[in-house]
């Protein structure tokens, strides 16, 4: 996997050459094609589109969907801990959460 966009025309790479916020979870790129000779230039959207792991310090108003995957993380989880009988032992899965680790106080 590379970490840069190909020209679609002629193969070369897409420099970002400026870019903007289209909203807290969608950047507008502004992108041109690095090889002088096509000069393709072309707006495109990065976009956050599911979540893997939640923030632990979550903006009020921000919904990233979560993936499919960690969707079913979560699940397995919660049906582990409803077998195994511990109420409450799914809201700690951060160390800040376990008291016995929590120095504050």
């Amino acid at each position: 996997m590379s970490n840069y966009i190909n020209c679609p025309h002629c193969g070369e790479r897409l420099k970002v050459r400026t870019s903007r916020d289209a909203s807290s979870i969608v950047r507008e790129l502004y992108l041109q094609c690095e090889n002088v000779q096509c000069a393709f230039t072309c707006k495109a959207h990065l976009a956050l589109v599911n979540t893997i792991a939640p923030s632990m310090v979550q903006k009020k108003g921000v919904y990233i969907p979560m993936s499919r995957v960690a969707e079913k993380r979560a699940a397995d989880k919660e049906n582990a801990v409803n077998q195994i009988g511990l109420p409450g032992l799914d809201t700690m899965s951060h160390p800040r959460d376990m008291p016995h680790l929590n120095n504050s106080g």
